[in-house]
């Protein structure tokens, strides 16, 4: 994993746990796979995401926390 992208793994687990609380599944792909990409996932929907910050930022949504 490129060091500039990784995510540390308390900060994905605290994602994680924030898209439990509202309801949502949170999953990533690998980076051995290329460029990591985010899902949440709710009702057999799916968002995408480009960035961990992206994700952040809709949980805020979500959340509540972000007009």
């Amino acid at each position: 994993m490129d060091p500039a992208t990784a995510v540390d793994p308390k900060d994905w687990s605290t994602l994680q746990a924030r898209a439990a609380l509202a309801g949502h599944q949170l999953f990533r792909t690998a980076a051995e796979d290329g460029a990591v990409q985010y899902f949440v996932s709710r009702w057999g929907m799916v968002k995408a995401f480009g960035s961990v910050e992206e994700v952040g930022r809709w949980l805020d949504r979500v959340e509540g926390r972000a007009a």
